[in-house]
């Protein structure tokens, strides 16, 4: 016999009286915890974070080449190894450059004999010539050096041999140029991050974060954002914001490859902009491309 609104104020009245009634412990507790949530949500700030598929690509790849064409004589480094700037990995045969340089060394000392002959005698035409013929050799001489020398092969830098085992070369003839070892320093790491579409525009350089690879979950990496490419890039049939980052490798052993997963600060938010807006602004993007 009543009305709808003496029925809805009836039940209000009910559920009031069982919240705020000595029972219905189960009820009291259900909207407690509701209510602490919504209180947490529009109070509570909590770390809001940018999380970003991680792809450990470092170019900065240290490629010795062979310095002249010749043949491999020793190999001091093998891929694994630590290396350090300046360091001797590998080394060419030289016996015919030696050869060589004893035969200008001879040279130059007979020009130099005959100059100084001709200089006694008063002959400076003659001292002249044995002059440029000497000149002549000291360049050459200095060129046959300059191959022994570069016939040392050595680190550029500090890092780990990462390709080139040439222990069964030793031995066999390399031509000038050729790629023989990698070098990968080992201080700061590349890695190519990517967000999804619509975090796009909150990827920008100087962020920070912590890198967790799947080699090594366990391990927190700090990660530095450098540079952030314009423009999205088709990544496994999404377009993902792309930009790379630094991460100190410390005494983990990184390689290109390696797959993880990164975290960016973006500082401190409300909860409920963290959680509960995206799944609004998606669920609102959705419906409203349906509207007329």
């Amino acid at each position: 016999s009543h009305g709808p609104l003496r029925r809805a104020a009836l039940g209000v009245q009910t559920g009031l009286m069982r919240l705020f009634g000595p029972r219905a412990f189960k009820t009291k507790l259900v909207v407690s915890l509701l209510l602490a949530f919504v209180l947490s949500a529009v109070f509570v700030d909590v770390p809001n974070t940018l999380p970003a598929e991680t792809t450990i690509d470092d170019p900065d790849l240290r490629v010795l080449s062979a310095p002249a064409d010749g043949y491999l004589e020793a190999v001091l480094a093998l891929p694994g190894d630590q290396v350090h700037a300046g360091q001797e990995v590998a080394r060419l045969d030289i016996a015919d450059l030696r050869l060589n340089e004893a035969e200008l060394e001879a040279q130059l000392a007979r020009f130099l004999a005959e100059e100084a002959l001709s200089r006694q005698n008063r002959d400076l035409g003659a001292a002249a010539v044995a002059q440029a013929e000497a000149n002549e050799v000291r360049a050459r001489l200095a060129k046959v050096r300059s191959e022994i020398e570069r016939s040392v092969i050595r680190a550029q830098s500090d890092g780990m041999v990462v390709e080139g085992d040439l222990r069964q070369r030793i031995g066999s003839r390399v031509s000038f140029g050729e790629a023989l070892m990698q070098i990968a320093p080992r201080r700061d790491v590349e890695v190519k991050i990517s967000v999804r579409n619509r975090d796009g525009d909150r990827l920008v350089p100087g962020l920070t974060g912590t890198l967790r690879l799947r080699a090594a979950p366990q391990t927190p990496l700090p990660v530095v954002v450098q540079r952030v490419k314009p423009g999205a890039e088709i990544i496994d049939g999404e377009a993902r914001f792309v930009g790379y980052a630094v991460v100190e490798a410390g005494t983990m052993r990184l390689e290109n490859g390696m797959q993880g997963v990164a975290r960016l600060d973006l500082g401190q938010a409300r909860l409920w902009q963290v959680w509960i807006r995206p799944t609004f602004e998606m669920a609102y993007l959705f419906f409203w491309r349906w509207l007329p």
